[in-house]
């Protein structure tokens, strides 16, 4: 996956399109939501099959920025404590 900023719509669109068209299936379910301010922190876990059917999962965790009931900014960290210190919850 590139690491890297994306931004707008488009960016964000054309980055997971590229991102998922590698997967024959691909589901992220949500562990939590914790609200913090204006932000949603959401430890998450990732289940893929490959086009050759090797499967893995992933966690990592969301950090989704909202202004007016939109998303506004997403973050992708690898574990939750990192999206935490983001917004100040943890040390």
């Amino acid at each position: 996956m590139a690491a890297g900023l994306y931004c707008g719509i488009e960016e964000a669109l054309r980055f997971y399109s590229e991102y998922y068209e590698v997967f024959e299936s691909s589901r992220v379910e949500a562990e939590s939501y914790t609200p913090v301010g204006d932000s949603v922190v959401v430890p998450s876990v990732v289940y893929q099959r490959g086009r050759d059917g090797l499967e893995v999962t992933a966690r990592s965790t969301f950090l989704f920025s909202l202004r007016d009931g939109r998303i506004t900014h997403i973050c992708l960290y690898q574990d939750t404590s990192e999206a935490l210190k983001a917004v100040e919850l943890e040390e």
